[in-house]
C-alpha cells in the first residue's frame, strides 16, 4: 500500500547507514514526533513537509497538494525498532504532488517509523523494512510560526 505524499517520492536513503544511527530504547515518542518535519524530493526543487500537531493533527504539503489528517502513533517501537503511524486523510485539496502526481482514492494508511538516535531525522516506511522507507525527514528548527 502506498500512503499519501509518498506515492511516488524517490527519496531512499542508505538504510544501513541510518540503521547503524539507531538507538534500540524506547522513545517519548508523542513529544519526538510533535512539530515540522521535511525531506528534499530527490531530483527535484520540491520539498514535502509534515506537520504533527498534539492534538493528532497531521498537516502535509508538497507542491500543489495539501492533506490535513488524524494521526496516531503507538507509544513503544515493534521489537524491530520501528513506530506504527495510522494515518486518516480528513482533507485533500486535490493537487498534485512534488512528481505531479494527485492522491489516490484512499483515506486511511499505517507507516512504519524509525527515527535517528538524536530523533531530529525519521524515516517513513511502507512496512518494518528498511528497504521500503522514504526519507529521512528532518526536523525543522527555529522556524518562525
Amino acid at each position: 500500500m502506498t500512503g499519501p505524499l509518498f506515492i511516488s517520492t524517490l527519496l531512499l536513503y542508505s538504510a544501513v547507514s541510518y540503521a547503524e544511527q539507531q538507538e534500540t530504547t524506547s522513545k517519548n515518542i508523542e513529544n519526538i514526533i510533535l512539530g515540522e518535519w521535511e525531506a528534499h524530493v530527490s531530483g527535484t526543487k520540491c520539498y514535502e513537509r509534515h506537520n504533527f500537531k498534539p492534538d493528532g493533527i497531521l498537516y502535509s504539503h508538497a507542491s500543489e497538494q495539501v492533506l490535513t489528517s488524524k494521526y496516531n502513533i503507538t507509544s513503544t517501537p515493534s521489537p524491530s525498532g520501528f513506530y506504527t503511524l495510522e494515518e486518516h486523510i480528513l482533507t485533500d485539496n486535490g493537487g498534485t504532488d512534488c512528481l505531479g502526481m494527485p492522491m489516490p482514492d484512499m483515506s486511511d494508511y499505517t507507516f512504519h517509523l524509525v527515527f535517528s538516535s538524536s530523533g531530529n531525522e525519521l524515516l517513513m516506511c511502507l512496512e518494518e523494512k528498511y528497504d521500503s522507507c522514504i526519507g529521512p525527514y528532518t526536523r525543522v528548527l527555529n522556524r518562525e510560526k
